[in-house]
This record gives C-alpha cells, sequence and structure tokens, in this order.
C-alpha cells in the first residue's frame, strides 16, 4: 500500500530514481579508484596502497553508520507507525463510503 497523497507511480519512479543514483555513484568511484591504481609507476605496492585506503574508508563509514542508525531510526517514528496506518485505513473507508 502506498500512503495518502502518493501515487505508486511516483513511488515507483523513486525506486527507479534511486536505483540509477547509486549505479551512476559506483561507476564514479570505481573511475577514481582505477585512475588511482594506474597513475604514477608504483606498480603492485601502489594498488595495494590504494585498495588498503579504500577498505579503511569502507570500514569507517560503516561504523559512522552503525554509531547513526539509532538516531536514523528515532527520525523513522516507527512508534506511532501503527497508529498513522489505522488513521489511514479509517481515511481510506470514509472515502469509499462517500463515493
Amino acid at each position: 500500500r502506498c500512503r495518502p497523497g502518493m501515487p505508486r507511480a511516483l513511488v515507483g519512479a523513486l525506486i527507479m530514481g534511486t536505483w540509477f543514483l547509486a549505479s551512476g555513484a559506483g561507476n564514479a568511484v570505481a573511475a577514481v579508484i582505477a585512475q588511482a591504481t594506474a597513475a604514477g609507476d608504483g606498480g603492485q605496492e601502489q594498488v595495494l596502497a590504494v585498495y588498503s585506503n579504500v577498505g579503511w574508508m569502507a570500514i569507517a563509514v560503516g561504523v559512522g553508520l552503525v554509531v547513526i542508525s539509532p538516531l536514523v531510526k528515532r527520525f523513522m517514528h516507527l512508534d506511532t507507525l501503527a497508529s498513522d496506518v489505522a488513521e489511514w485505513e479509517e481515511e481510506q473507508k470514509k472515502l469509499t463510503k462517500a463515493s
């Protein structure tokens, strides 16, 4: 079910846009990594250094997400979700009776 005021087509478009944004971001990061490994004449040591940095950055991002996840969870208002769904279903019943 979609929330009131958000048509299914809009939800689909939002998800599709998010998919393409993630794909583009992944390609951009891959290009930066490829440029960093190809630059210079460091050989295997340079490639290992680049991928080591990428790995440490991924770990740092993961730890950061774990740290802020309680804050994000609080912003999601999960404690009021059941009452919101009940209100929405009641509004839908009223709308169907009116038409």
